[in-house]
């Protein structure tokens, strides 16, 4: 089994299924628990059907399950930066380790300048107001 997600293969969904023969899934949109269902319901020997936010191939058609609820990412755990050899992250420019987190997988804005459709609004994910910093002017 090969499944592929990610933004790109989102918005073309179709044409990867179609040109990509060696592909037997996408994961459309917010891919975290598209994937974890996905694995989950392979290792129970379930079919594709019932698993959200997938398109694959069946009898030479795609099919394009639902998409999947919305994460809570309150319930997400904080990224174990503990675990990270961060002697190895080391930037001059900012005096001494770093490391980047995107900690924001969802935001209730609608700026100009960010993916819409999968990516956007509501697509996957509900912000985490409390631990991100969000002064936005986007409305």
């Amino acid at each position: 089994m090969i499944a592929l997600g990610g933004p790109h293969v989102t918005f073309t969904v179709e044409e990867t299924l179609r040109r990509c023969h060696r592909v037997d899934v996408v994961a459309r949109a917010k891919g975290i628990r598209v994937v974890i269902d996905l694995a989950r319901a392979l290792a129970g020997g379930a079919g594709l059907e019932g698993v959200p936010g997938i398109s694959f191939r069946r009898d030479g058609q795609i099919v394009e399950n639902p998409p999947p609820p919305l994460i809570d990412v309150k319930r997400l755990p904080l990224p174990a930066f503990h675990l990270l050899p961060m002697d190895r992250y080391h930037w001059r420019g900012f005096g001494g380790t770093f490391s980047h987190h995107r900690d924001q997988p969802g935001v209730p804005f609608k700026c100009t300048f960010a993916p819409s459709g999968p990516f956007g609004v509501g697509a996957g994910a509900l912000m985490r107001p409390s631990l991100s910093s969000s002064s936005s002017t986007c409305s």
